[in-house]
């Protein structure tokens, strides 16, 4: 079976020409002559591509789209050289980092992202705690009235 391979281009003005706007967990692909986002593209968490040529530092890429296992592969190259967009590791403000700090800052989210849970269902036990002594006193009270 032959795979499919096609270019993606702007649906506005049909130009093959992309910028790559990289982001934590996805890459953004512009229409390099209209602007327009083509398309956004889902990645791993804290991973993206450079949006400039690892070889010649262009910043305008073709992109080839391969059908793969039921999705879309899409594959940046270099317009000027045809060299490869390098993978990247990129924090939520945007701040690129080496592929061993990525799993110190995974660490480090899954542990916040921990916390913030484990403050809700503290906040949930002590509302839960205050609800269960107003009940007491209102049965105590209840007992008291009605045996007196």
């Amino acid at each position: 079976m032959r795979k499919i391979i096609r270019t993606a281009n702007c649906p506005k003005c049909g130009s093959v020409k992309l910028k790559i706007l990289s982001g934590n967990g996805k890459i953004d692909y512009f229409c390099s002559e209209c602007k327009m986002n083509v398309k956004t593209i889902s990645c791993e968490k804290f991973a993206s591509i450079s949006s400039k040529c690892k070889q010649c530092g262009n910043d305008v890429f073709k992109v080839k789209i391969q059908e793969k296992n039921g999705g879309e592969l899409w594959n940046p190259f270099c317009c000027k050289c045809n060299g490869q967009a390098s993978l990247i590791c990129i924090d939520n403000q945007g701040n690129e980092f080496n592929i061993n700090k990525r799993e110190v800052i995974e660490i480090l989210s899954s542990m916040n992202l921990f916390e913030s849970k484990l403050l809700k269902l503290e906040s949930s036990v002590y509302d839960f705690n205050k609800k269960v002594e107003k009940l007491k006193k209102k049965v105590e009270l209840t007992y008291e009235y009605r045996f007196k």
